[in-house]
């Protein structure tokens, strides 16, 4: 999410725990176009200026890109997320992760989706509407129809495009669609035990008693008129 045990946790959460970022349209900005470079030497100028001004030189480059991908994707402190968590490096964190993709020859489909939905909410968050759709279909199979994890998993993408598109109609089925799921009570015992372990760990009200993933779209419904960057996990209409 990869890590499976908790996904709909840890991919809403990738970004609940992040900085505030800077407002910014929900058009696409202008933003250096990523490249699915494996040595840090091969990027051209541009891109080695936006990596560098967000801490990330070519042993640094090389010392994330040697992770495995657990430690790579989940770990919240040594992992890509040290780049995405700064203020104006979501392009920065999404080229870590494509360049991660293409050095390992990761597939999507394929106990992967994580990976690509995690380069699309940094997209999504830089105001790269168009790119941020594409990874966030590659993050999820449409073909999923019965009611398996899976299926909550895509509802929530769907949802999430939905928004991204201003389909206030297709938001709205799938926040109705997914309120039809429960938490089950496995999942609330491993929320509790995740808990009670970090004590410094929060999420947003209602969990777990509602899916994490329904709480987010939710929360992009409210802050509709909103960009990605701030209605994700952020905004309020207090």
């Amino acid at each position: 999410m990869i890590l499976k045990t908790l996904p709909s946790l840890f991919i809403t959460l990738a970004l609940i725990s992040g900085c505030q970022k800077p407002d910014e349209s929900n058009t696409e900005s202008s933003a250096e176009p990523l490249q699915t470079v494996i040595q840090y030497s091969d990027f051209d100028p541009d891109m080695t200026e936006t990596l560098t001004r967000c801490g990330v030189d070519a042993a640094e480059f090389d010392r994330l890109l040697a992770l495995d991908q657990k430690a790579f994707d989940q770990d919240f402190q040594g992992g890509w997320r040290t780049v995405g968590y700064q203020d104006n490096c979501d392009g920065a964190a999404a080229q870590l992760l494509i360049s991660y993709i293409a050095k390992y020859d990761i597939a999507p489909h394929n106990g992967n989706n994580v990976m690509f939905w995690h380069v699309g909410q940094m997209l999504a968050s830089e105001g790269q509407t168009e790119r941020a759709i594409d990874y966030f279909e590659l993050a999820h199979d449409k073909e999923t129809v019965d009611r398996s994890h899976e299926r909550q998993w895509s509802i929530y993408a769907e949802g999430t495009i939905a928004f991204l598109n201003k389909d206030k109609a297709g938001l709205n089925a799938a926040i109705a669609e997914l309120s039809t799921y429960e938490v089950s009570e496995d999942e609330k015992t491993k929320v509790k035990k995740m808990l009670a372990e970090n004590p410094n760990m929060s999420f947003p009200e209602g969990y777990p008693e509602k899916p994490l993933n329904l709480i987010a779209l939710e929360g992009l419904m409210r802050c509709f008129d909103q960009p990605y960057s701030q209605a994700y996990g952020k905004c309020s209409t207090d």
